[in-house]
């Protein structure tokens, strides 16, 4: 068992009601040596989505509490991340100098176990055709989930309900241990985990709010709500945050900035339910320096997909849904003007005496938009402005239709299109996304590295780390909210009291 920085293949242990009772014990260990833990539920529907980005707060809360009585949780994904040491090197800024000052660089190393869970409601729900085709499209397996889902019930706990190894039991475990837990776009997830697997909801939001604080007290963290509002890429929805961060982790120089290494348990191959999720990286990415045609790519990129990493025509789409052609794409305009840049300064340089005080302005407002262009990802008004990715009509989607990405020409291969005929065969994390274990370790894989880059270490602190010591209150608690310029905060009101059936419950696991 070994660390690093880049992985082709994620473990994800398949947990159903046949080998639930075996898993437990390492299930109950992850969580409760967890640094943190990442979620996410895969659900049976949705219901109106108009209703559930409402304007006001309370009527969009109502509306997720009615779909969370009346839907089901189909899986549930738990990957836990334990940070197991954080080393730190001094490196050279530039290594070519040997006069040129060090620079402290952390790796920070972390042990991830995943678990995938599938689930049975034991009681009536609604399913709504357009997400069973997007889940089958995704590979989810309905004949499984039927016959070997666990089984639980919505609400409160039952009187008769005595069972020390259940889902309500694992949540209480994942609640006492008091860790961190982190979700992509937490709000409705943070409901239907509430209703499914804790008691009833609350009628009002405040009081759903202010249960929260007090069932995860470790905090909770939407990496939907760091992307959007403290990253601002270009996308914000899952496979797209992961990728990116993937990428940026992988490539990074040893001057650059900290790093995130993973390692993973050696599961012997007599364990049948664990099955590895491939996300291996590109042969060639735009960041790093490698070329792309951009004509190539705007042609045959999904446009919906891009943007929103959902399409309506799912599987059957005549365009690319690659995810690592929509971040090259992302990712050359700012790289040619980079080259733009230098090519200007140089022939600034170069430049007659006569021209040389004009020239020193020049060069400062040159630097000047240098500095504002290396923050373009941080900037969402011109990202977007950014994106050469135009809307294509359907007619001409229809008429231009593509199974998959063409094999290269002579003169696509001159441009710098290495190896793209292959990547239509790396879209792996859509393939293996949208199972529940899958984009669990995809979230939390999203928040060590935001940890890197946002969390302030203490010089002393370097084994057994908590997110307490890394002073990320900027981001803590913040749950991002769908058309608003705010988050849902998560915090106590002096004007509003917990829930009755929260304290009960509360009250009932602690003792």
């Amino acid at each position: 068992m070994s660390s690093s920085s880049i992985f082709s293949s994620v473990p994800v242990i398949d947990v159903h009601q046949e080998n639930f009772q075996e898993v437990w014990p390492s299930l109950v260990l992850a969580i409760k040596s967890a640094t943190f833990i990442g979620m996410d539920l895969e659900l049976s529907g949705l219901g109106n989505r108009k209703a559930l980005n409402c304007r006001a707060m309370d009527d969009r809360y109502r509306a997720m509490a009615d779909v969370a009585r009346s839907r089901s949780v189909l899986s549930l994904g738990l990957s836990c991340f334990k940070c197991t040491d954080i080393r730190t090197a001094e490196v050279k800024v530039k290594d070519t100098e040997p006069t040129s000052p060090s620079k402290a660089k952390n790796d920070w190393k972390y042990l991830v176990q995943t678990f995938n869970i599938l689930v049975l409601c034991e009681e009536d729900f609604i399913v709504e055709p357009i997400t069973l085709k997007f889940l089958v499209d995704h590979g989810f397996d309905f004949n499984k989930q039927y016959s070997k889902g666990i089984s639980y019930y919505r609400g409160n706990d039952k009187p008769t309900d005595h069972d020390s190894k259940s889902l309500r039991q694992l949540i209480n475990i994942l609640i006492l241990n008091k860790a961190p837990v982190v979700f992509h776009n937490a709000l409705v997830d943070l409901v239907f985990l509430y209703q499914s697997f804790y008691a009833s909801l609350p009628s009002s939001v405040a009081a759903f709010v202010t249960d929260l604080t007090e069932v995860f007290e470790g905090g909770v963290f939407d990496t939907k709500y760091i992307t959007e509002y403290m990253e601002r890429l270009p996308a914000s929805y899952l496979e797209y945050a992961f990728r990116r961060c993937q990428r940026k982790n992988s490539f990074s120089l040893p001057h650059e900035k900290d790093v995130v290494s993973l390692e993973f348990l050696d599961y012997p191959t007599s364990y049948t339910y664990v099955r590895y999720s491939r996300c291996e990286l590109p042969h060639t990415m735009v960041e790093r320096g490698d070329d792309a045609d951009s004509d190539y790519l705007q042609r045959t990129l999904c446009h919906q997909y891009a943007s929103f990493g959902w399409c309506s025509r799912g599987s059957s789409c005549p365009k690319s849904h690659d995810i690592d052609h929509i971040i090259d794409l992302d990712s050359i305009k700012p790289a040619r003007k980079s080259r733009k840049r230098k090519r200007r300064r140089n022939n600034q340089l170069n430049s007659s005496s006569n021209e040389e005080e004009k020239t020193e302005e020049t060069d400062e407002s040159t630097e000047d938009s240098c500095s504002k262009d290396e923050e373009m990802e941080s900037d969402s008004s011109v990202t977007k402005k950014m994106r050469v990715i135009s809307p294509v009509s359907e007619s001409y989607e229809t008429q231009n239709k593509v199974k998959s990405l063409p094999a290269k020409t002579g003169s696509e291969s001159e441009s710098g299109l290495n190896n793209l005929s292959n990547k239509s065969d790396l879209g792996i994390a859509r393939k293996e996304g949208h199972r529940a274990g899958y984009d669990a370790f995809m979230t939390g894989y999203i928040m060590a590295y935001y940890f890197t880059k946002y969390g302030k270490l203490p010089a002393e602190k370097r084994r057994n780390v908590k997110l307490t010591d890394l002073n990320v209150e900027e981001f803590k608690n913040k749950v991002y909210l769908c058309g608003k310029d705010i988050p849902l905060v998560i915090t106590k009101s002096s004007f509003t009291k917990s829930s009755k059936d929260h304290r009960e419950k509360l009250q009932k696991i602690k003792s």
